[in-house]
């Protein structure tokens, strides 16, 4: 693939994607839709967008810094599987602005209607919101609240929320607060980024 520029390129997903990548072929009803996948890379910090088809109408990657955010909207504009590449920018400081392609999302808060718009599998979103349901019925006999726990350390961080961990848990805390997942996320970027320029200097 050529580079979009000096500063932002695009590669097939790789080794360093392979966990989140994972991630969706557990999830998407065409895993096959990750072979036509690409990874965004900006100064050694990796996007994975996985494009639509079949069953998956958008998509979308959560973005902390607007430089970024035009970065990979110019990177996806005009591929094949990335139709309608825009920008969403943020209404409220506490959420993240994304870059968005496919059809507009459906509005509201139906994880049911919002998986298959993103074309996760029956199954997963059967599991999905089963789960959700368990945990809110706990909290609620508990009479606890919502609970989730940030552990940060030089590796990294490792996010636990109602029980859930890895994915799911960054799910939720995007939802109660949007402010801390961005920075989470800026900050496990930088320590990957930074990783890659220790590793370069020892080369």
């Amino acid at each position: 693939m050529q580079s979009t520029s000096a500063v932002v390129r695009l590669r097939p997903p790789g080794k360093r994607d392979e966990w989140e990548a994972s991630w969706y072929r557990e999830r998407l009803a065409d895993p096959s839709l990750l072979t036509t996948a690409v990874a965004v890379v900006i100064g050694g910090i990796s996007y994975l967008a996985v494009p639509v088809g079949g069953e998956r109408r958008g998509g979308y990657i959560p973005v902390r810094d607007a430089t970024s955010v035009m970065l990979i909207r110019q990177a996806l504009e005009g591929l094949d599987g990335f139709p309608s590449a825009r920008v969403r920018w943020s209404t409220h400081p506490d959420t993240c602005d994304a870059v968005e392609w496919g059809d507009p999302a459906p509005p509201g808060d139906d994880d049911a209607e919002s998986g298959r718009f993103y074309g996760y599998s029956e199954q997963s979103i059967a599991r999905f919101t089963k789960e959700r349901d368990m945990s809110e019925d706990r909290s609620q006999e508990s009479g606890a609240g919502q609970y989730t726990s940030i552990r940060v350390s030089a590796l990294g961080m490792r996010v636990r929320a109602d029980g859930r961990t890895g994915r799911e848990a960054w799910q939720l805390l995007w939802r109660r607060n949007p402010m801390v997942a961005c920075a989470g996320a800026a900050y496990v970027a930088l320590l990957v980024a930074a990783a890659i320029t220790l590793a370069a200097r020892v080369v």
